[in-house]
């Protein structure tokens, strides 16, 4: 547990969801066709960039690069907290960089082209290919809350008796994650900061997603047998997602996207079903490199009704897991860059509203 400024509430950093392996191994599975698409993009790309960056090319350009990034270690001396004075000694020494690079080699203008065109398909290959899901989520503003004024929904609100706290995948690189929960007002905090340190040499890293979950909920048991139906009512208490880039005077370029969803998640015996709303899709592309800071607009606070129709009967008497949060992934590819996302989100799972027909 962990107690936050300002906030008097204790917020709660454990999960106590069913099978919260399995629930993991679940989340991770869900990538696979996008990660499969995506290596199958970066073999192809990287045959084509090794043939253009041979050994030796490799090893002029990293000559280049060294000197540049000394250069700018060394300037520092006299230009720190000058911000405007180290942002022109930078951009002075990028644009020597560059053209060191691009007269030590022929086949400079050959790799920034391909990788232009490798981060415009890069881009289009996660977008044909979405994590699964059940279905999107409907939404309806607040005053849906008269069609809810029925005796067969059963309502639900704070505290909550089931929380969900889940990074994936496990080896990914979330540099810093203060998520937490709230069960007995409903908080729902997602905090993470990613990071791609990447260096010259490198096309591809396989490991630059890193996924986050954040959920409350309930344990409950069917009173009937019947299809179910589940309505949450959240409202956003904060965002703010920055994204920011630091050149390493290589062949930089970046494509960074976050992604930011709510769901409804039914745990089912050893099936998992989920319903996602998108809230933020955005990124920051910068196929010619370059420093680079933007702050993503701000999503409305709402509240609102998010809803999910499921399917499967649940039989009377039988026990599942239902809860309601967001989830954040940050998916980038870097070359030689240093970038940061920084996504933090505070939600309020204000109802939780259960109905069978």
């Amino acid at each position: 547990m962990r107690h936050y400024p300002g906030q008097g509430e204790v917020m709660q950093t454990t999960s106590n969801v069913k099978d919260r392996e399995a629930l993991m191994a679940w989340r991770q599975r869900s990538l696979d066709d996008q990660n499969r698409a995506i290596a199958t993009l970066c073999a192809a790309f990287n045959q084509r960039m090794a043939a253009l960056l041979t050994a030796d090319a490799a090893k002029t350009a990293a000559a280049v690069i060294k000197k540049y990034t000394t250069a700018w270690d060394q300037s520092l001396v006299n230009t720190l907290g000058d911000p405007q004075e180290m942002q022109q000694t930078k951009r002075r020494l990028r644009v020597a960089a560059h053209e060191a690079l691009r007269g030590e080699l022929p086949i400079y203008d050959a790799v920034k082209a391909l990788q232009q065109e490798y981060s415009r398909d890069y881009r289009a290959v996660v977008a044909e290919h979405p994590h699964s899901a059940a279905g999107d989520l409907l939404v309806y503003p607040w005053t849906w809350t008269n069609y809810l004024d029925k005796p067969h929904v059963l309502h639900f609100q704070p505290p909550f008796d089931v929380t969900e706290l889940m990074p994936f995948p496990t080896d990914g690189p979330i540099e810093n994650n203060l998520s937490a929960t709230a069960p007995t007002i409903g908080w729902l905090l997602n905090d993470i900061t990613w990071r791609d340190n990447n260096t010259f040499g490198e096309l591809y890293d396989p490991n630059r997603l890193a996924g986050n979950d954040v959920a409350l909920g309930i344990n409950f048991q069917a009173p009937q047998t019947g299809f179910l139906h589940v309505a949450v009512s959240m409202r956003n208490l904060f965002n703010r997602i920055t994204v920011s880039g630091t050149d390493n005077f290589g062949f930089s370029s970046a494509t960074v996207m976050v992604y930011h969803w709510v769901f409804i998640l039914v745990v089912r015996g050893s099936d998992r079903i989920m319903s996602f709303k998108s809230v933020v899709s955005n990124g920051w592309v910068t196929p010619g490199g370059g420093d680079f800071y933007s702050v993503f607009p701000d999503i409305p606070e709402g509240p609102v009704w998010f809803v999910a129709d499921f399917e499967d009967a649940l039989h009377s008497g039988e026990q599942v897991q239902i809860l309601g949060g967001c989830q954040t992934i940050v998916r980038g590819d870097v070359s030689d860059m240093d970038c940061t996302a920084t996504v933090k989100l505070l939600w309020q799972l204000q109802n939780m509203s259960v109905w069978l027909t």
